[in-house]
């Protein structure tokens, strides 16, 4: 279902809905049924010939189903992700100050790059401090961590 998103944002050619699909897919919502309800898979013609993509079919009712459950990133991540696509009003700083660990804040900067046009000029690089805290949470997970 990723690659079909990705695909269909491609096809389109619309930088805002290749945006909304960075974020979509950096989440589990893809890979769940209840999401696979909202989308619509079909074959679309692209400058290099026909894709088989998946589009969102309304945005609206992916926010309000119920029976879609989320955790509190996936829900920003979808509601940032609908403002992309569908020019969705949302707060931005409601979306993004609150619980976003430094992949996701990373993931909402490149989808702003992304729908600006600005791939080929920007790029977001983590600093020496993200890179320290890297090394730190693969020895934590990895069982290395020094003692005291």
């Amino acid at each position: 279902m990723r690659e079909l998103l990705l695909s269909g944002a491609r096809a389109d050619g619309w930088l805002p809905a290749h945006a909304a699909m960075h974020l979509l897919t950096f989440t589990d919502l893809p890979g769940t049924p209840q999401f696979a309800l909202h989308v619509e898979v079909r074959d679309a013609w692209s400058p290099g010939g026909p894709v088989r993509g998946a589009w969102v079919r309304d945005w609206d009712a992916l926010l309000a189903d119920p029976d879609q459950y989320l955790t509190g990133t996936e829900r920003r991540f979808l509601e940032i992700a609908a403002s992309f696509a569908a020019g969705r009003a949302i707060s931005l700083s409601e979306q993004v100050t609150s619980e976003l660990g430094w992949a996701h804040a990373e993931r909402v900067a490149e989808a702003v790059i992304i729908a600006a046009n600005a791939t080929g000029l920007l790029q977001v690089t983590g600093t020496t401090k993200l890179d320290e805290l890297k090394a730190l949470h693969e020895s934590l997970s990895s069982g290395q961590a020094r003692q005291p």
